[in-house]
């Protein structure tokens, strides 16, 4: 609590803010380096866009159950268990590469093993953040650790890059492995700071608490208008652009390896830009105008990226998109967690994650099938117009009323309506416990 009152985020945030920046310098090498082995094993977009399908799989199978679990266990183990399983996945692929054995099915596993442990890290470092470092500090660290995130998405390109110059892609990958594993031993030593579980939860049947979860989500308007326009974004658009940009780079304007890289890079920078200044442009704007103005900002970029007949025009792009997806991410994760209650905060985030990340699968084999059909260009001048189809949709949603205050969502439990967010910060500091990029919208 003092720590809090002081107006600092405390040592123990630090900690984790280290953990999760080497972490996610890991993820922004695996970026660069998962899209371009799968090129160079299949040649295929369509296979890019199945390594995508399978990487969100997870969500609509176990999503709900994970945040039910997350919920009821202690979260610091949740985090550590994940880090330790998804250090042997990824490892797995080079030894693979080296051993001559490594083929595209593995990858596909691969990926769908380790974004089932991603799920679960996700659901956790969601829900202690608020305990971590307090209820009025939410809309600060997330930025921060946003900003460290995107900073890891700068140099992370920038590493692959280099490590792509003396090695193969697949063995680069270790440093990915690595990270993991680092972010795993920072976790393990803060045992007495990091907050456990909410203390007298976890003891309901798995099946209600998924049902409490649920019908909370669906129960909160604003809650409900972000997974819905997140899931009609993510099935036409989100899916296809992510992957299919390294389609763009490397077939539409023939890049080098180490000329895509320049695309993460971009999109690196332009996401802690925006991350520095989304606390404090997000409160000017309100919660409303900060999820719905990137969507249409957005969508100009993604229609830029497809008429433009300039490379270096479309990485600028590319990073200001990223920057405003950035914005947006920070912005709904702390207004997921000012509204959720404390005993709900996991099953919040899995189950919006569940129902705007389900149609991501089907969302990147189309994009695949058509972006081999028509070409990368063309598809992403639709992309933008559709986004700012869906984004106009939703201008008279309750997403603009998301700074009103509101009552509890039906269906919530008394105790949980008591017992919010915010209070959970504190109680979580004494022992009993109480999140883009590894940490997701």
């Amino acid at each position: 609590m003092a720590r809090h009152a002081r107006g600092g985020l405390g040592r123990p945030y630090r900690v984790f803010l280290v953990a999760q920046s080497v972490s996610n310098l890991g993820s922004a090498v695996s970026l660069v380096l998962i899209p371009l082995l799968v090129l160079r094993l299949t040649g295929s977009p369509l296979d890019l866009g199945i390594t995508m399908a399978v990487e969100f799989l997870p969500y609509p199978l176990f999503g709900l159950v994970i945040g039910a679990y997350v919920d009821r266990l202690s979260r610091r183990t949740v985090m550590i268990a994940a880090d330790a399983g998804r250090t042997a996945l990824i490892a797995s692929i080079p030894v693979l590469a080296h051993l001559g054995a490594l083929e595209i099915w593995w990858i596909y596993l691969t990926g769908f093993a380790a974004s089932t442990l991603t799920i679960a890290y996700n659901a956790a470092e969601f829900a202690v953040m608020p305990s971590l470092v307090g209820p009025d500090r939410l809309d600060t660290a997330n930025a921060r650790l946003s900003a460290a995130s995107s900073t890891a998405g700068v140099l992370g390109p920038a590493v692959a890059g280099a490590g792509l110059m003396v090695m193969p892609a697949a063995t680069a990958l270790l440093l990915d492995a690595a990270t993991f594993a680092f972010s795993a031993c920072c976790l393990a030593g803060l045992r007495r700071s990091l907050p456990e579980r909410v203390t007298g939860g976890g003891r309901e049947p798995v099946r209600r608490a998924i049902a409490e979860g649920v019908r909370f989500v669906f129960g909160h308007p604003v809650l409900r208008a972000c997974a819905i326009m997140l899931a009609l974004t993510n099935l036409l658009v989100g899916a296809t652009a992510e992957k299919q940009i390294v389609t763009l780079a490397k077939q539409h304007y023939l890049a080098a390896d180490s000329a895509v890289s320049w695309l993460f890079v971009s999109a690196g920078a332009g996401t802690a830009l925006f991350s520095l200044f989304s606390d404090r442009l997000g409160r000017r704007l309100g919660p409303g105008r900060a999820i719905l103005l990137p969507f249409f900002g957005g969508a100009a970029c993604m229609f830029g990226i497809g008429v433009v007949e300039s490379y270096p025009a479309v990485v600028l792009l590319w990073a200001l998109g990223s920057g405003l997806g950035m914005f947006f991410v920070v912005n709904l994760r702390t207004l997921r967690q000012r509204l959720a209650p404390a005993g709900m905060l996991a099953r919040v985030v899995t189950v919006g994650q569940v129902l705007s990340w389900t149609p991501v699968p089907l969302g990147a084999v189309l994009g695949g099938w058509v972006t081999a059909r028509l070409g990368a260009a063309p598809v992403f001048a639709g992309l933008g117009v559709v986004q700012l189809v869906v984004a106009a949709g939703f201008l008279a949603s309750p997403l603009r009323r998301a700074g009103d205050p509101l009552a509890p969502a039906p269906g919530t439990p008394a105790a949980a309506q008591d017992r919010p967010a915010a209070a959970a910060g504190r109680a979580g500091t004494a022992g009993t416990a109480a999140v883009p990029a590894r940490s997701g919208a």
